[in-house]
């Protein structure tokens, strides 16, 4: 998939069902991005996290992960079905001049919406941080957490977990 190395996020990016993710560093808001994720040891079904950068300007943006929740039916597909509600969601309140909050909020209520919808018991985590500048704000569902680090590694941000 060649991820490694900087690269230039131009548009959103989901990135979903990876058998491992890591060293993919990505030029973002303003900062650096770095994704990792890989499947649980041991599981033989796809990975259930999904990770999503969304630009809304030059030195803002939003990043998403959606952590399919485990022991429930499709995680995979609840993850990545959340993280395609948000970036929908997101990029129609940039398009219209909107708040990114505002589509952040929105894309919230329609990942629960549609993942209600599939009447499958699927389940997902979703954590989204915003960043413009130096506003950063979180939002979460579940159990996934955010960490907002400075570049000597010192903990600026740490959400708190639902579970």
């Amino acid at each position: 998939m060649g991820l490694s190395g900087d690269l230039r996020i131009d548009e959103a990016q989901v990135f979903f069902e990876e058998e491992l993710l890591e060293d993919a560093m990505f030029e973002f808001a303003g900062g650096s991005a770095a994704l990792f994720s890989m499947r649980c040891p041991g599981k033989e079904t796809p990975n259930e996290d999904a990770v999503a950068l969304i630009p809304t300007g030059q030195s803002s943006g939003v990043l998403a992960v959606a952590d399919g929740l485990g022991g429930a039916p499709e995680g995979n597909r609840a993850s990545y079905l959340a993280l395609q509600c948000l970036v929908s969601a997101v990029a129609s309140a940039v398009r219209h001049g909107g708040e990114v909050r505002a589509g952040i909020l929105d894309g919230f209520e329609s990942a629960n919406e549609n993942v209600l919808a599939l009447g499958i018991g699927a389940a997902t985590t979703l954590t989204v941080v915003e960043f413009d500048g130096q506003l950063v704000r979180h939002y979460h569902v579940g159990d996934s957490m955010a960490l907002l680090t400075g570049q000597r590694g010192r903990v600026k941000m740490q959400s708190i977990p639902h579970s």
